[in-house]
């Protein structure tokens, strides 16, 4: 019984990293468009990685889409329909280089105009965050309140050391 508690936590540490490194690579790709957009244009390199990028994301995240804080959010933005979209092929003709007017018909998966595919990434991002597969922060977040706790504590420090 201990055997399989044991492949469970290591089964969900793996996912856990697929993950994380499907967040770490959608970064990357979205740093390459931002870049490219920068200097005012977007090369198809760019286009392709965040396209993969995305769609490793998506693939990562999917086992967990019927997790109770994440199943509203992943029906209303319609990411089965996004799966499904993308793994439709289209058919495009494209010139054949150095043979005249040639063309030829190329198939590859289904894609999403860069832009959108942004955008689509940062919800990837809330639910990866929401389903707690953030990445670790090292410092603590700032406090913009001053609690009545805080306010004791001040109190009860200075009555020692003051």
């Amino acid at each position: 019984m201990a055997s399989n508690t044991q492949d469970s936590a290591d089964n969900k540490q793996q996912f856990r990293r697929v993950i994380l490194l499907a967040q770490v690579e959608m970064q990357e790709a979205r740093r390459e468009y931002w870049a490219d957009r920068a200097d005012g244009r977007l090369s198809p390199g760019t286009a392709n990685q965040l396209h993969a990028s995305l769609m490793s994301y998506y693939d990562a995240l999917r086992r967990h889409r019927e997790e109770d804080n994440v199943e509203e959010k992943w029906a209303e933005y319609d990411l089965d329909g996004l799966g499904t979209a993308m793994l439709e092929d289209v058919t495009e003709r494209v010139g054949a280089p150095g043979r005249g007017n040639v063309t030829k018909t190329v198939t590859r998966p289904n894609r999403l105009e860069p832009k959108q595919a942004v955008s689509l990434s940062y919800v990837l991002d809330d639910l990866a965050r929401d389903l707690g597969f953030a990445p670790a922060v090292d410092t603590p977040t700032a406090q913009t309140e001053i609690t009545e706790e805080d306010i004791e504590r001040v109190k009860e420090w200075r009555k020692q050391n003051l």
